[in-house]
């Protein structure tokens, strides 16, 4: 076949197959040396569909080259099992930004309407609490929401089964080196609850507000506040706090939930 019928019938540019040719990844079966017309067999569709797929999967010249003329299969499953891991890497980190980024939009398109909304903020004495509780971390905002509800669930499983009554969830919030600190708990006056930690949280003073609605809306309600201490002259000093009052319904549409800021009042 000439060089463009044999381009046709492989779906593929007479340049590529120039390219190919001239770097020794798929050279014609014959070049006429009057004119230098380059001609190929049908046999070669073989070789030059492995080497398109090969670029469709990502695979660069040089490794192609390398695998196409590797007489040990077993090289090339490994190959192809080693970029199979790496795609899912890439996958994965892509899916992960796409996430964060549909998320920032959100709250982007969000912020004005709720921005609008009056928030009523009170400074108030938190006292002291005895929580039940677990801890983990992650690695940016929007995860967290695939974390704390099965935390919250398992915790209060387990303060069930030691017959304490999980009431009120709190969710603390801390940022750390490698992220954000999430940590889940149920305010809980048994001494001991199996496989969870008791912690004495201390009395503070703390600015609040109430939050109702999805905890999707939760940063544009901390932007607020932050805004808020920031006119009057307040310092955040400790982990901010989510006390959830009313958290009936999977929707969260009707969850009333009180945001808890624990402050120290700054010099104007």
């Amino acid at each position: 076949m000439k060089i463009g019928d044999f381009a046709r019938m492989g779906q593929v540019s007479v340049r590529m197959l120039r390219h190919y040719d001239a770097i020794g990844l798929l050279e014609p079966d014959r070049v006429d040396e009057w004119t230098g017309h380059r001609s190929y067999t049908t046999d070669q569709l073989a070789r030059l569909h492995r080497i398109v797929a090969m670029r469709e999967l990502g695979f660069g010249l040089d490794d192609i080259r390398r695998l196409m003329d590797e007489p040990d299969p077993g090289v090339v499953r490994l190959a192809l099992a080693h970029h199979a891991e790496k795609l899912e890497s890439d996958i994965h980190r892509a899916t992960s930004r796409l996430t964060a980024v549909s998320y920032r939009l959100k709250l982007i398109e969000k912020e004005d309407c709720v921005m609008q909304i009056n928030h009523d903020f009170v400074v108030k004495t938190l006292p002291a609490t005895r929580i039940a509780s677990r801890t983990t971390v992650v690695a940016r905002q929007p995860e967290i929401a695939d974390v704390i509800g099965p935390l919250f669930g398992e915790i209060a499983n387990l303060i069930s089964a030691a017959g304490g009554c999980p009431e009120y969830g709190l969710g603390i919030y801390d940022a750390v080196e490698d992220g954000l600190q999430v940590t889940a708990s149920f305010i809980c006056d048994l001494d001991a609850v199996p496989q969870l930690t008791m912690v004495e949280l201390p009395e503070v003073e703390a600015v609040t507000t109430m939050h109702h609605g999805h905890m999707s809306d939760a940063p544009v309600t901390w932007q607020a506040m932050s805004e808020w201490m920031e006119s009057n002259h307040y310092e955040a000093a400790g982990p901010c706090r989510e006390l959830h009052l009313s958290a009936d319904g999977d929707d969260q549409t009707d969850w009333v939930t009180e945001f808890q800021q624990p402050v120290v009042r700054v010099r104007a």
